[in-house]
């Protein structure tokens, strides 16, 4: 999956809970929404049963298995571990996890990865318990385990979710789809208009191009363009451009010693007095401000 694409990922996090297994627990549980489940064991073992394959976790171990799996979970000697619900939407309708080969068992640790057990230890602490609603369809066999519905404490817990779900995506993306990642391109490719991915691109390559080039580029006539654009991306053409332009003209007046003339043209602003304008607006501050204040930060 090209770089160009994460943007417009969204990752959605459903519970997040630590459990403190005694011996003999035990769970069954149905499918449960359209989010996948991500477990990490801290301590203990735990024995999985997914569709009547048979797992075991051990201490570090991580496992990513879909929504629509019957799973059965126990452990004889106890277990502490982690369960985060996660999904990740390209344009808000195109499932990327299922483009992976699952289920899926790893351990980050011993692969050079990322601190998923940090990163799912923090948002298991900012949910607490509330009232369930609807049927989760979730059936339980162990009075030690009792039912429950967590979610973000408030909206800074909430905030803090969204961030580290993020990461917790990113980093199972990057080590799952090692073994997949030409099946995986293949897949989303088939999911998605042939020429959005060399649209964005080619946006992100080079800022300055006109939608008038992209829609010729892209095969469509100006209007079909800016339809079918905005209904994917969810911002017009020139809306998208325009955002494109001014991360980059952010980017050149903190790197390089360009006259702000020189950047409002080089990324594609022929007024350098509306390249200002629109700078302030998004940034709130011009353009010369702007470039001063970074440097002070940075010395």
């Amino acid at each position: 999956m090209d770089n160009s694409i994460f943007p417009f990922v969204e990752v959605r996090l459903e519970w997040a809970t630590h459990h403190r297994w005694q011996a003999g627990d035990t769970l069954a549980r149905g499918t449960v929404g359209a989010a996948y489940a991500l477990w990490l064991v801290l301590s203990g073992m735990l024995d999985v049963d997914v569709a009547g394959r048979r797992w075991r976790l051990n201490p570090g171990d991580a496992f990513l298995v879909p929504p629509h799996l019957q799973r059965e979970l126990a452990t004889i000697e106890g277990v502490e571990w982690l369960s985060v619900g996660i999904s990740a939407q390209l344009f808000g309708r195109v499932d990327l996890l299922k483009n992976l080969d699952l289920p899926a068992q790893w351990n980050p640790e011993s692969c050079g990865g990322e601190p998923l057990a940090l990163w799912m230890r923090q948002i298991a602490a900012e949910w607490v318990e509330a009232t369930p609603t609807g049927d989760r369809q979730v059936y339980w066999r162990s009075a030690r385990v009792p039912p429950q519905h967590r979610q973000p404490r408030d909206a800074v817990s909430s905030f803090i979710s969204a961030g580290l779900g993020q990461a917790l995506f990113g980093a199972c993306w990057r080590m799952l789809s090692r073994n997949a990642s030409t099946k995986s391109s293949a897949k989303i490719s088939t999911e998605t208009p042939f020429w959005l991915t060399g649209t964005l691109e080619h946006i992100a390559r080079e800022p300055g191009v006109s939608v008038h080039e992209l829609a010729q580029g892209a095969g469509f006539s100006p209007a079909q363009f800016r339809r079918i654009f905005h209904t994917w991306v969810g911002a017009s053409p020139q809306a998208y451009v325009t955002q494109c332009r001014l991360e980059e003209a952010r980017r050149l007046l903190i790197v390089t010693d360009q006259t702000v003339d020189v950047v409002a043209q080089n990324v594609g602003f022929e007024s350098a007095s509306y390249f200002t304008r629109l700078f302030k607006q998004r940034f709130g501050a011009a353009p010369a401000r702007f470039r001063q204040s970074a440097r002070q930060r940075s010395a």
